[in-house]
């Protein structure tokens, strides 16, 4: 395991490995139910008016700039199709934003939306913490993102301080969107095999490095408009 993890971490998952990889590694493949997709997509007893109604107003602000979903790319109608799914599955989560960049991005690596939508269930199941999709959550992450970087970036933490910078505006949607909103797909594909991987341990891995990445530029950052820009 302690290997597989080095090499993943150096080499990341060939992209042609990574469906099946990944499906592995989140439980997909021991969730799937051969019939439970299509059923929740055609059940209309299943509706749920509200959480369907948002998916639709967030389809079009999901990647705009990737030609699978920009004017009505062939992505759409399989995010669409995915999300209501997951909504319909677990009412009482329904669906949060946020939930478009996680299965957009899995669109990016999947081709069956089928495929999709049961490794978007697996990481919720069993990869993602209790709650995830809810701000009190959210809000326990960014505590420990904060500990952990007071603790390892003394230096930067001071100078946050000094210019009135919080992470949260800044770590909040990182967290939310497991940083599908925040960098290039390659990036996010390579910080999602180590997640799939080793837990969820890996998103505070990775906020706590990127500012060690930039830590040296944000230093000689002088104002608290400056820095949020930069960390965008």
């Amino acid at each position: 395991y302690n290997e597989l993890s080095r090499l993943v971490r150096q080499f990341g998952i060939p992209m042609s490995l990574r469906p099946k990889i990944w499906s592995e590694l989140c439980g997909a493949k021991s969730l799937r139910n051969p019939t439970e997709y299509y059923t929740l997509l055609h059940d209309e007893s299943l509706v749920n008016a509200e959480a369907e109604s948002q998916i639709e107003l967030d389809l079009y602000r999901t990647m705009p700039y990737n030609v699978f979903f920009k004017d009505n790319g062939p992505g759409l109608d399989k995010l669409q199709n995915v999300l209501i799914a997951f909504s319909r599955k677990y009412p009482h989560v329904g669906y949060c934003q946020g939930m478009n960049f996680l299965v957009g991005n899995l669109l990016l690596v999947y081709h069956n939306d089928e495929d999709v939508f049961w490794t978007f269930v697996g990481l919720f199941e069993n990869v993602l913490p209790n709650g995830f999709f809810n701000l009190a959550s959210i809000k326990s992450d960014l505590k420990l993102v904060k500990q952990n970087f007071k603790e390892q970036l003394p230096k930067l933490n001071s100078h946050f301080r000094l210019f009135n910078v919080e992470l949260e505006p800044i770590c909040f949607n990182w967290i939310m969107s497991l940083f599908t909103d925040s960098l290039s797909a390659h990036l996010v594909f390579r910080i999602w095999d180590s997640l799939m991987l080793n837990g969820y341990t890996e998103i505070y891995k990775t906020v706590i490095a990127l500012f060690r990445i930039f830590e040296d530029k944000l230093m000689l950052l002088r104002e608290n408009v400056a820095i949020y820009e930069f960390m965008k």
